[in-house]
């Protein structure tokens, strides 16, 4: 609430408002073989909007053997939404969503689409809008934890979206679908 996560997000979404919409620790345990699939992120989230972003801040250093994130450049402008895929959003869920397309698999298709990451030291970070197609290799290192931890964050054009969402809230945050997300569960932490 205090750093200057927010400031960085409005500079980068060019809003004149921030609201924190949730955070999360992302551990990669060595010797981890599970790959987080291709996918973007709003399609799992209570939100709407191009104004919707991820700060990636690594905990330790990342690397393509540890399971960096690796990004296909310009997804988010395409306009193309993807199934939000979870073991709890199968095709007979009463999640939002599930009505999407999947998302093509990259590692089984190379001619898709370029693929880009970078290695981060402890305290460098990635910043994607929401919409960006992503995904990370499992973590081969023998010796050393992937842990990021990844700040959520919404501009201007953000509107709640209710309904089943894969991410549960805590609480209900007391909102209308369509709603500006100020509230108490995502407040307003920057103005510009």
């Amino acid at each position: 609430m205090n750093s200057l996560a927010a400031e960085i997000a409005g500079a980068f979404l060019g809003a004149s408002r921030i609201n924190l919409l949730f955070d999360q620790i992302l551990v990669k345990e060595p010797g981890t073989n599970d790959r987080t699939n291709w996918h973007q992120d709003l399609p799992f989230w209570p939100v709407s909007g191009k104004q919707v972003l991820t700060i990636w801040l690594a905990l330790d250093n990342v690397s393509a053997e540890s399971g960096a994130v690796q990004f296909i450049p310009g997804s988010h402008m395409t306009g193309k939404m993807y199934r939000p895929e979870h073991p709890a959003a199968g095709p007979d869920s009463d999640f939002a969503n599930v009505d999407l397309p999947r998302c093509p698999d990259f590692d089984k298709d190379s001619n898709l689409s370029e693929t880009i990451t970078w290695d981060l030291k402890p305290g460098d970070c990635y910043v994607f809008n929401s919409r960006t197609i992503h995904g990370a290799a499992g973590n081969s290192s023998t010796t050393s934890r992937r842990r990021g931890y990844a700040t959520r964050w919404t501009g201007d054009d953000a509107r709640f979206v209710a309904g089943r969402h894969v991410l549960s809230l805590p609480e209900d945050p007391g909102l209308q679908h369509g709603a500006l997300l100020d509230s108490d569960l995502f407040p307003v932490v920057w103005n510009g």
